[in-house]
């Protein structure tokens, strides 16, 4: 919301200087509008490209047109002078290998593209048009600037909406938290129903599949969505991390991936319960076990308090207690170490998460 406030005046206040200035209030606004991206950090890093674009682009324009005076033959020389900077920019501009054919390189901001407009608009006026080279040259390059500085400016304007803020990644976690707790929730309230003499009919083994696995159709939709909004954000902050302001943590991107691991490892989980209870005999016991019961309740207390795990191997389980004896079961033994490894993994990369910077002075989350 903030970052759309900002955007609608920085455009109204440039259509209010184009009002009053002899300015080209057309490309003013176009520069300022291709200028505006995802981040703060973005916008800045990028924006510097873009005017080191723009001033080049100026100056090779009015050297071209006085390099070819304005003879006959001076078509010529301009055609010549044209097509070797068009070429060098667009080199420049384009990425290595295959990946060249899927256009300019974001991460240098159009620097390469803002060359060539700017050269090509300023020698269009100039030598086609008649226009007056000075003033057709000055003025392109400050109203392309200005619309660049304006972006730039309100994006170093607080609120910013910075890439490299960790609160992406903690939208994954939570998410993956949330989809865990429900997974214990669901197992615990499958034990209860299976500890009663008057099962109550309307959730049975299938049932209890289906919410398994609507719960991982949903996970894995809202997990996407979210995994591509961090590196979207990520990547768009991160251009020239190695700038002296503004640069975006590198730990968070290995704690994106380690957060997409988990969700995959989190989905494996919830296709491992479904199919578990498969099995009609194995299904109808592999929650009943009291001390199953009790790991899956301390799990489900640690997630709420975001405390230490409990250790499964502290359990004391009897030989000759058959009601408890499930608890070796294999099926059993590597669903709970499923969860206490996520359980795990989760608070491991909380504790990563709050230590990563981000902003212009690199403070903490």
């Amino acid at each position: 919301f903030a970052w759309s406030v900002k955007f609608a005046l920085g455009f109204t206040a440039l259509v209010s200087i184009a009002v009053f200035e002899d300015i080209f209030s057309g490309w003013l606004v176009v520069a300022y509008s291709f200028s505006i991206t995802l981040t703060s950090e973005g916008a800045v890093k990028k924006g510097l490209f873009r005017i080191f674009g723009v001033a080049l682009g100026g100056f090779s324009a009015y050297l071209a047109l006085t390099a070819s005076g304005e003879s006959g033959d001076a078509i010529f020389g301009l055609i010549a002078w044209m097509t070797v900077s068009t070429f060098f920019a667009a080199y420049c501009g384009l990425r290595r290998g295959f990946a060249a054919q899927m256009g300019s390189n974001q991460e240098k901001g159009f620097a390469s593209v803002f060359f060539l407009l700017t050269q090509n608009l300023i020698v269009t006026d100039v030598f086609v048009d008649g226009l007056d080279k000075n003033d057709r040259t000055a003025r392109r390059i400050e109203s392309m600037i200005l619309g660049i500085g304006m972006a730039m400016f309100l994006a170093m304007v607080p609120p910013g909406h910075y890439g490299g803020n960790p609160k992406f990644a903690s939208a994954i976690l939570e998410a993956e938290k949330h989809t865990l707790f429900q997974t214990i929730q669901l197992c615990l309230k499958y034990a209860k129903q299976s500890n009663k003499k008057d099962k109550d009919k309307s959730f049975s083994l299938e049932n209890f599949n289906k919410d398994i696995n609507d719960l991982k159709a949903t996970f894995s939709t809202k997990s996407e969505k979210l995994m591509n909004d961090a590196d979207d954000f990520y990547r768009d902050a991160s251009i020239v991390n190695k700038s002296p302001f503004w640069n975006v943590d590198e730990n968070l991107k290995d704690i994106i991936d380690s957060l997409r691991s988990l969700g995959s490892f989190i989905n494996t989980i919830l296709e491992y319960a479904a199919n578990i209870v498969k099995d009609e005999k194995l299904g109808e016991m592999i929650f009943t076990g009291l001390k199953i019961q009790a790991e899956l309740k301390s799990l489900l207390r640690d997630l709420e308090e975001s405390s230490s795990v409990s250790n499964i191997s502290t359990l004391q389980v009897s030989e000759h207690d058959e009601e408890n004896s499930i608890l070796s079961s294999p099926e059993t033994q590597l669903l709970i170490s499923y969860l206490l490894f996520a359980k795990k993994d989760l608070k491991i990369q909380q504790d990563r998460l709050s230590s990563v910077k981000f902003g212009i002075i690199g403070r903490n989350w």
